[in-house]
């Protein structure tokens, strides 16, 4: 299966080309962000422009956000690995974010939310969605 991605590089600057890889590719290019600490990508299936999937992360915290189309943005619903209230400064692009501890998970759990997505292509498969 062929994905479509852009991420941050191990430097920390957003490269917005895109990139047409293999899961197992992407995985490795995760993997360097993660040893590096920190990371933001954002996936798609290649065969069509939405839904993607992006994924920003900061010392094992997480956020997830679904773009289901152009106008349209949802935040994944954390896991309580924060609290809500507490709050997170998370990668996106090339800024930082702070998310309340309602939208934060865990990397693992963001990363395996991620795959699901991939391999289903449904976004139902990410849990609770929140719009922005």
């Amino acid at each position: 299966m062929t994905v479509s991605w852009s991420a941050t590089s191990t430097s920390g600057r957003f490269v917005p080309t895109e990139v047409h890889s293999d899961v197992h590719a992407l995985a490795q290019h995760v993997e360097r962000l993660r040893s590096a600490g920190s990371g933001y990508l954002e996936v798609r299936r290649s065969d069509d422009d939405y839904p993607v999937v992006a994924l920003g992360f900061r010392s094992g915290w997480a956020v997830v956000h679904v773009l289901p189309d152009a106008d349209t943005t949802l935040l994944m619903a954390g896991n309580g690995s924060l609290a809500p209230g507490d709050v997170a400064d998370i990668p996106v692009m090339d800024d930082v974010v702070a998310f309340d501890g309602a939208y934060v998970m865990s990397v693992h759990a963001a990363w395996s939310a991620l795959l699901r997505f991939v391999r289903t292509a449904r976004t139902t498969v990410l849990g609770d969605l929140v719009e922005l």
